[in-house]
């Protein structure tokens, strides 16, 4: 079986050819291993299944010999107990689980998990040809071991699969492998933030040993999605720990920001297992206040910000303030009067109703919804203007009050905006122009670079697909519409489905009778990653075209889309969007990814 047989017949991309032919040289005893051990699992799976069969077997010649000694009703209790053993036996329907589409083998101590989605009505049709389930895509679970086969776009999110299959995978020995590569982790790379690998004589990332990029999920929990590159491969973990290495996957952290996230995470975790919460109280979350910000009294004297104890806590170089950080601190320049009589606030001297739940070295965050509550020593109230960042927390108020009540008028609304950027790889830090596309099939075409349209809901499709749209209604409830807006240009369709609440927050109420832009809707846009997905296809000429497939929770109430496509520098486009305190939702195409 030579490599141009494996190449014509399977094809580049089939898991065989790349595993035993294209990457032979990598094949290794722990692999080899864990196949063997998965082969010897299916083993046994079979000999209970022929004890079962043996077990019908000596049912049925026991009945036919003592039949005519018994009467009907002790026949008909045999009987059925006969049946009931071969409906477990050949009834294909008992390996499917219909809550996540897969194939579940299992006895006492082992488990195997299909991971590719099955149709049931192709598996009962299908039932003497299984080829369709791959064997390069499962979870092997065997004495308290764990064996995790991935391929190439397999995306595994590791809190679901823990909820719906019951698994607990901290209490297991594990390795996962993608394809034949056992991944264990890596360093982190010099001047890129949580990316991890190894770099070749040219200081490049080298591609035939894997390598990681995390993108967290939230500043609180730690999770985030962990994005696996292996040669022209890519594996996708959701919901991955980088404190706790999930799945044996152990990155380190040498960045100053890696390493002050962490530190961050770990702090909030340890607040968390000791501090208890009434469960009638609601959870909001909450935005950090930043050293540069402008923070007044509401006469308009300034506040002058000075971050001692959360200097080790930044966001895009800018620390966070504590609670001693913005207690006593000096006000300037106010212009406050009483009766003809200069009476200026100087300092503030109170900052209880401003603090997050949880500490951050041993201190409470400052929160910017909820300044109001801080107090000046002539017993005024603190303003700001609301700057999102990226140091979040929760805050535990009232139900009775609310949030919207606390905080009425520090809560504004800014345009929510959704921002592609076009690149040539993953590490450009410009981005790519673009100058003609199709938008829903409909043509936009200049001599300069496109940079935003503005889109009705109306102009937006009713999703096509199905199975994507049977999703979303099973993952949202029904005050949620779905839509869908695809953008296609050079050999790349970007399909955009949009989650939209027909609700408005509680929190945004308020804000948003005042918002200008009410067409834009109230919130902004989050991606949601568990949904991404790319698929090639074939077209003429030995070219292919790339699919992507992004989700975004979009603003509630939303009828007009604020689509912009990036030009310049990210870091300049990011400097402005601090500036004018916007907050864009931002999305990658690589032109030309391999996948």
């Amino acid at each position: 079986f030579t490599q141009a047989t494996a190449i014509n017949n399977l094809g580049y991309n089939s898991t065989f050819t790349k595993i035993f032919i294209l990457d032979k040289e990598k094949l290794n005893d722990t692999y080899l291993d864990a196949r063997k051990r998965l082969y010897k699992s299916i083993n046994t799976l079979k000999e209970k299944r022929n004890e079962k069969i043996k077990d019908i077997q000596d049912y049925l010649n026991k009945e036919i010999s003592l039949q005519d000694n018994l009467n009907n009703q002790s026949f008909n209790t045999k009987e059925n107990d006969v049946n009931l053993i071969l409906n477990e036996v050949f009834n294909i329907e008992q390996f499917y689980d219909k809550n996540t589409n897969t194939i579940v083998l299992k006895t006492n101590n082992i488990k195997i998990i299909f991971l590719d989605k099955v149709n049931l009505q192709d598996l009962q049709d299908n039932s003497n040809n299984t080829s369709f389930i791959s064997m390069s895509n499962l979870i092997h679970i065997y004495d308290n071991h764990c064996d995790i086969f991935a391929k190439d776009r397999s995306v595994l999110d590791i809190k679901d699969i823990e909820e719906k299959y019951q698994i607990d995978f901290k209490s297991l020995d594990i390795k996962i492998f993608l394809n034949s590569t056992l991944l264990t982790g890596s360093n982190e790379l010099p001047n890129n933030p949580f990316y991890f690998g190894e770099l070749d004589q040219d200081n490049t990332i080298k591609q035939d040993t894997p390598s990681y990029y995390f993108s967290p999920k939230d500043e609180s929990s730690g999770l985030g999605r962990l994005s696996i590159f292996y040669k022209n491969d890519e594996l996708c973990l959701l919901n991955y720990s980088i404190l706790e290495n999930s799945l044996n996957i152990k990155l380190e952290c040498l960045s100053k920001q890696s390493l002050e996230y962490k530190d961050l995470i770990s702090n909030t975790l340890k607040e968390q297992k000791t501090t208890q919460v009434d469960k009638k109280q609601a959870i909001a979350k909450l935005h950090a206040l930043l050293e540069n910000q402008n923070l007044e009294c509401i006469h308009g004297g300034k506040v002058i910000l000075k971050s001692n104890k959360g200097k080790t806590f930044k966001d895009d170089g800018v620390p966070i303030m504590l609670e001693s950080d913005l207690l006593n601190s000096s006000i300037v320049a106010c212009p406050n009067t009483i009766a003809g009589v200069s009476v200026p606030c100087t300092k503030v001297v109170n900052v209880k109703g401003s603090l997050s739940q949880k500490k951050v070295n041993n201190e409470y965050v400052i929160l910017q919804e909820l300044i109001s509550a801080c107090k000046t020593d002539k017993g005024f109230a603190l303003k700001v203007s609301f700057t999102p960042t990226k140091f979040k927390f929760d805050h535990s108020f009232d139900p009775k009050e609310g949030l919207g009540e606390q905080s009425k008028n520090q809560i504004e609304l800014k345009e929510p905006i959704i921002r592609l950027h076009y690149k040539s790889d993953r590490f450009q830090k410009d981005n790519l122009p673009i100058y003609n596309l199709l938008i829903n099939n409909e043509k936009k075409e200049q001599d300069k670079a496109l940079n935003e349209f503005n889109i009705d809901l109306k102009d937006l499709k009713d999703i096509e697909d199905l199975n994507i749209l049977n999703q979303f209604k099973q993952d949202f409830s029904k005050d949620y519409e779905f839509k869908e807006l695809n953008l296609s240009f050079d050999t790349n369709l970007i399909k955009l489905y949009f989650i939209i609440p027909k609700n408005i927050a509680k929190v945004y109420k308020s804000a948003y009778k005042e918002f200008e832009n009410k067409d834009l809707g109230a919130g902004y846009f989050t991606q949601l990653h568990e949904y991404d997905k790319i698929i090639k296809n074939a077209l003429e000429d030995n070219k292919e075209l790339n699919e992507y497939h992004f989700s975004f929770l979009a603003p509630a109430k939303m009828q007009n889309l604020k689509l912009q496509i990036a030009q310049g520098l990210d870091e300049i486009l990011e400097d402005e969007d601090r500036k004018q305190e916007l907050y864009v939702c931002k999305f990658v195409v690589v032109n030309g990814v391999k996948i």
